[in-house]
């Protein structure tokens, strides 16, 4: 979890601070990546942007604080923000009753959470969806191609749109156009 007035010294696409009680969790989130949410309280974004974790190192002079290091180049806003509830229901199975109900206290208050990948996979695909090169390069010149038919999208893996250069600058582009 991340809010813009954190308390702390978070910097989204830096560093996020964060106390021992997550420490085992955030270690084994090094070398992968991590979705960004921001909480209740905080405002109404849900899943907001994506980066990889690169280190975990102890918060100089702040006994039980440590900070995860987030690689450079990977922080990644998410093109448009992705709900907290869709039809009712959270993405993320940790923060639903058997019934798909959204669960209150517990796992929900938790600033960090393991997704099973399936539902990272889900959430990185509403906030960066697979077309969006396509969206982009069609937006300023929505004219017909040469080729009239309907091309069949290409599904790509989700660290394969995370880690590729064009689309992370059409990402970029997008949201520093305000879409």
């Amino acid at each position: 979890m991340h809010k813009a007035d954190s308390i702390y010294e978070d910097e989204p696409d830096v560093v996020y601070d964060f106390p021992r009680s997550y420490l085992k969790a955030v270690r084994e989130g090094v070398g992968d990546w991590a979705i960004y949410y921001e909480p209740v309280k905080a405002g109404p974004r849900g899943y907001f942007a994506v980066a990889k974790i690169e280190s975990v190192e102890a918060k100089p002079g702040e006994e039980g604080r440590f900070l995860a290091m987030i690689e450079p180049g990977s922080f990644l806003p998410f093109d448009s923000e992705v709900p907290r509830l869709l039809e009712g229901r959270p993405l993320e199975s940790a923060l639903s009753e058997t019934d798909g109900t959204p669960k209150t206290g517990g796992a929900v208050q938790r600033a960090v959470r393991r997704l099973p990948e399936a539902e990272f996979a889900r959430i990185v695909g509403l906030g960066l969806p697979q077309d969006l090169e396509r969206r982009e390069a069609t937006r300023h010149d929505p004219t017909a191609s040469e080729f009239d038919d309907e091309g069949v999208p290409f599904e790509r893996p989700v660290l394969e749109r995370l880690t590729r250069r064009p689309y992370r600058d059409v990402a970029f582009r997008r949201k520093v156009r305000g879409l």
